[in-house]
């Protein structure tokens, strides 16, 4: 059995014991479900807040913040991930965040990484604000009002892709229907501008345009430097194929985790089986 079949059924077997530990969660409607899980926050007319060790989380109610809440908090979407780099005992001490809309996914994630550096990168105005205060009590972030594309440029933004509304909005290189226009960087302009010499986890939300950092083996260098990726890849743009087929070639296994690909470094699993072996232990 080849090395590459040996890492996917180690991964299947971490998924088998992740899977029997997972609870079910019944569906209410979208406000009284949230207060069932935080019964102390607080409500006016145009938002929601609630404490989360021991620091403000505002959500909009005009917006779609209630359920990016829901899908991370309460639905988990990124626990199989979190789960996935416990098991295999990756060290995670860089975060990237693309498309960190109001910064729930970068909280959710610094509950479990406490340690980490988070860099995050969110394009729209009104988002980028709500960004800056949710995350204003924690040290060690650093944020970007820019989108992510393959060069540096100014590029518009837009509300016509899937339910136009925030956790929903577009970049384009069309002006026509934008409502905003904005600076780009790149994922290199952000490595070197932190220092980075590897990226422990990034989190690739981007509404299309990881299409452009997938376009080209120029613009995916920096895969060699990054352990885990928690990708959405949205099928509008038809990249799956391309972007599974780059991943597997720069060495990640990959994970389909609810809306999620979930890549991990073929490197990190290695280390993992290893450390199985020698301790004589399994899953």
């Amino acid at each position: 059995m080849n090395v590459y079949r040996k890492l996917r059924r180690f991964v299947a077997k971490q998924l088998g014991y992740l899977a029997a530990k997972m609870e079910p969660f019944s569906s209410q409607d979208d406000l009284s479900k949230f207060k069932g899980y935080y019964s102390d926050a607080v409500e006016d007319a145009s938002t929601i807040r609630l404490t989360r060790n021991g620091h403000t989380i505002t959500l909009r109610k005009a917006s779609s913040d209630l359920m990016v809440f829901e899908q991370l908090f309460i639905y988990k979407e990124y626990s199989e991930l979190v789960d996935l780099i416990r098991l295999n005992k990756i060290s995670i001490r860089t975060v990237i965040d693309l498309g960190a809309n109001i910064g729930l996914a970068t909280i959710y994630l610094r509950e479990n990484f406490p340690d980490a550096t988070f860099i995050c990168a969110e394009p729209d105005e009104r988002n980028f604000e709500s960004l800056q205060a949710n995350l204003s009590g924690y040290d060690k972030t650093v944020l970007y009002q820019k989108a992510i594309w393959s060069t540096q440029k100014n590029i518009y933004l837009n509300r016509n892709f899937r339910d136009g509304k925030d956790w929903a909005i577009s970049v384009s290189n069309n002006k026509s229907g934008s409502y905003a226009e904005v600076n780009t960087m790149t994922i290199d302009e952000i490595i070197l501008h932190n220092n980075l010499d590897e990226i422990d986890l990034i989190k690739i939300d981007i509404e299309g345009a990881e299409a452009e950092l997938f376009k080209g083996s120029e613009q995916n260098d920096f895969l060699d430097k990054v352990k885990v990726i928690a990708i959405e890849i949205h099928n509008e743009f038809n990249v799956r194929d391309s972007i599974i087929s780059q991943l597997i070639n720069h060495n990640f296994l990959l994970v389909e985790s609810k809306q999620t690909l979930v890549a991990i470094s073929a490197s990190c699993i290695q280390n993992s089986m290893n450390h199985v072996t020698n301790n004589q232990s399994v899953i």
